[in-house]
């Protein structure tokens, strides 16, 4: 693993970037599978290998130097704060809610169903936010932990 000297950032490299790209690529895995798309499944066990290395590289090179710097995300709402784990869950729920919302507005544009296109913005849009904030306290609860003496 290459020497980090520089910051993490949010959305890019953080360990929280790297448990959304997870959950979110295990999603796409699941529909692949569902729809019979083997070559695309094959190709994404090895994307979610590589994710799953990098969260490794990421937690030890942070264990090891005790240290976890980060530039966090700015958004407008407060958060309170919760267990690492219980984010991770809830980071989850949030990425699933984005890819249903997301096959429902395609559906519902496919249909010409404008009121269930409106319902699966907004349920999309909630979940972006909620995903944007559960990152953000990832990161603020794993750079606690790893200062921890």
């Amino acid at each position: 693993m290459k020497s980090k000297t520089k910051p993490l950032i949010t959305n890019i490299n953080t360990l929280s970037a790297l448990f959304d790209r997870l959950i979110t690529e295990r999603i796409k895995a699941f529909f692949f599978n569902k729809n019979k798309n083997f070559l695309q499944q094959k190709k994404q066990a090895l994307i979610i290998k590589e994710i799953k290395s990098q969260i490794s590289d990421t937690i030890l090179y942070s264990i090891k130097n005790k240290k976890y710097d980060y530039l966090p995300e700015q958004r407008t709402f407060k958060y309170n704060s919760k267990k690492l784990i219980q984010q991770l869950e809830e980071l989850t729920i949030a990425d699933l809610n984005i890819g249903v919302a997301d096959n429902k507005i395609s559906d519902s544009i496919k249909a010409n169903q404008k009121d269930d296109l409106l319902k699966n913005i907004k349920l999309s849009r909630l979940s972006l936010e909620k995903r944007a904030q559960l990152k953000n306290e990832i990161d603020k609860l794993f750079k606690k932990l790893i200062k921890i003496k």
